[in-house]
C-alpha cells in the first residue's frame, strides 16, 4: 500500500514538472511572438541575439531585454505549477532546460541556416540571468509567506 502511494506522487511530480515546463514554453513564447509583432522584427532576428538598437534609432529594445522578459515570466510562471516548496527547484531546472534547448536548437543549429546578417550573439546569458531572478523572486515570496507562519506550519516542517 505504502508503494502505490509513492508511485503515485513520483506520477504527480512528474506532471507538475511536465506541466511546469510546457507553462513556460508557451509563455516565453507567446512573451516573444508579441514582442517580435509589436516591435516589427522577425522572429529569426530576435533569436540570433543581434542588437536591435542600430536598427532605428527611436527604439531601445534589443533582443537581449526581449529574451530576458521571455525567459523571466516563462520560467516564473513554469514554477507556479510546482508546490511552493519545489517552486526555487524548479526555478533551477527550468532555467537550465531553457539554456539547454536555446544553445542546441536555436543558437547552435537555426544559426548556420540563417544568413548571418542577424548577428551571431547568445541570449543564454540573459536566461540565466532571468532564471536567477526568478529564482529570487520565488525565494523572497517564500520568505514573506513562512514569517507568519509558526514553525510547525512551515513548508518544511511539513517534510519531516
Amino acid at each position: 500500500m505504502r508503494a502505490r502511494a509513492v508511485i503515485f506522487e513520483v506520477i504527480q511530480l512528474l506532471g507538475r514538472y511536465i506541466g511546469a515546463i510546457l507553462v513556460a514554453l508557451l509563455v516565453s513564447y507567446i512573451i516573444s511572438l508579441i514582442a517580435v509583432t509589436i516591435l516589427g522584427y522577425d522572429l529569426m532576428v530576435l533569436v540570433s541575439g543581434v542588437n536591435l538598437v542600430h536598427v532605428t534609432i527611436y527604439r531601445t529594445i534589443d533582443s537581449a531585454t526581449i529574451a530576458f522578459g521571455a525567459a523571466f515570466a516563462g520560467i516564473y510562471s513554469g514554477s507556479l505549477c510546482l508546490a511552493r516548496n519545489s517552486r526555487r527547484l524548479g526555478c533551477v531546472v527550468l532555467t537550465i532546460l531553457g539554456l539547454m534547448s536555446y544553445q542546441t536548437l536555436w543558437y547552435t543549429d537555426w544559426r548556420h541556416e540563417v544568413i548571418s546578417k542577424h548577428g551571431n550573439s547568445s541570449l543564454a546569458p540573459m536566461i540565466a540571468v532571468a532564471g536567477l531572478m526568478a529564482y529570487g523572486l520565488n525565494e523572497l515570496i517564500s520568505r514573506r509567506k513562512s514569517k507568519g507562519k509558526p514553525a510547525s506550519e512551515s513548508p518544511i516542517a511539513e517534510k519531516i
